[in-house]
Formats: structure tokens, C-alpha cells, sequence
């Protein structure tokens, strides 16, 4: 344990830039890609203008929508905070840290801080893929208005596009460059190993 409590910013900085901060971008960016490509198709069916009879039918009261989206958004966005304390408890740490494989054997990974930073990677990904679930959410409700002439004239349909503005944000704030995310990871990881 005294391994991990040692290691320091630069050590973690180091490994980074070594080549894992490339992985980070690329699981972030990919996320963040999906989405806008969902828009994107979205923004292309709006413009060919489906039928309006059947889309209407099958949205039916459209308050029931942004009222479900509203209340599962609060539940994604509580989790999303909350999370990072329940994944780095105590015992959950202690776990990561000496986790073995199927064998039974000490993990492949020797190095703590490559370790640290597997760790923050499988914590990053949880985190996006709660983002990115409540993204695709407002755009699968966002393309069941697409029968509309333009999705965007109606002010409610911006609401659903506004979990897609956060996850952007996320992902440039945290998940790109090597300074922020050697930050997290001592905001979250090395201080709830030091407190051990």
C-alpha cells in the first residue's frame, strides 16, 4: 500500500503522456462522437420532414415526456456526483487496488501507477456512459418530434439537447488534457488512498 501512497503527480504525469493519455481521448471522444452523430441524423430526418400524422400518434402528450426525461435526468445527474464516492470507498478501493485475475494470480498490472490510472480510466468511462445515457434519451425523445418542421422552433425540444451541451463540456473540462486529468486523479484516487 505504501506503493501507492508514494506516487506523485509527475510519476503520474510521466505515464500519461507515455501513451494512456491517447486511450483517455479517444473512449472520450468516441462517446461524445456518437452522439453528435445521432443529431446529425436527427437534423437530416427534420429536414426530409416525415409524416406528421404518424409521428404525432406516436408521441402522443408530449408533457409526459419532458416530465420522465426531467425526473430520470435528476436521477443520472445525482448518481453521476455521487458515484465517484461509493467507487472509491474504503473496501471498493482495497479491492481495485489488489484485484486478481480468473487465476487467481496478482493482476498483469505491477506498476501502481499504471494502476492508479486503470482505475481512474474504468471510473471515467462509468461517468460518461451515465452522461451518455441520458444524452441518447433526450434525442430518441427529440427525433420522436422530428414530424415537425423545424425541431428547433419549438423551445421545449432545446431542453432534450441540453444533456448533450453538458457532456460536451464534461468531456473538454476533464477528459482531455493531461493536467486535468492528472488533477483527478489526485482530487479522487490518491487522496481517498492517503486517507486510508
Amino acid at each position: 500500500m505504501d506503493a501507492y501512497k508514494n506516487i506523485t503527480s509527475r510519476e503520474i504525469e510521466a505515464k500519461l503522456n507515455d501513451g494512456d493519455m491517447r486511450g483517455n481521448r479517444i473512449i472520450s471522444l468516441a462517446m461524445l462522437g456518437g452522439s453528435f452523430f445521432f443529431l446529425l441524423i436527427i437534423i437530416i430526418l427534420s429536414q426530409k420532414n416525415a409524416s406528421v400524422e404518424t409521428a404525432t400518434r406516436m408521441v402522443g402528450d408530449p408533457n409526459i415526456f419532458l416530465i420522465v426525461f426531467i425526473a430520470l435526468g435528476f436521477i443520472v445527474y445525482s448518481m453521476f456526483m455521487v458515484f465517484p464516492k461509493i467507487f472509491l470507498k474504503k473496501e471498493n478501493l482495497m479491492k481495485l487496488l489488489s484485484a486478481t485475475n480468473e487465476d487467481g494470480d496478482q493482476n498483469n498490472i505491477v506498476d501502481p501507477v499504471t494502476k492508479i490510472i486503470g482505475i481512474d480510466r474504468t471510473l471515467m468511462i462509468i461517468r460518461l456512459a451515465q452522461l451518455e445515457g441520458i444524452t441518447l434519451f433526450g434525442l430518441v425523445i427529440l427525433m420522436m418530434n422530428v414530424s415537425e418542421k423545424n425541431i428547433f422552433e419549438n423551445p421545449t425540444n432545446w431542453i432534450f439537447l441540453l444533456p448533450l451541451f453538458f457532456q460536451l463540456i464534461y468531456v473538454l473540462n476533464n477528459c482531455i488534457t493531461t493536467e486535468k486529468t492528472v488533477a483527478r486523479i489526485e482530487a479522487n484516487i490518491l487522496s481517498a488512498i492517503k486517507n486510508m
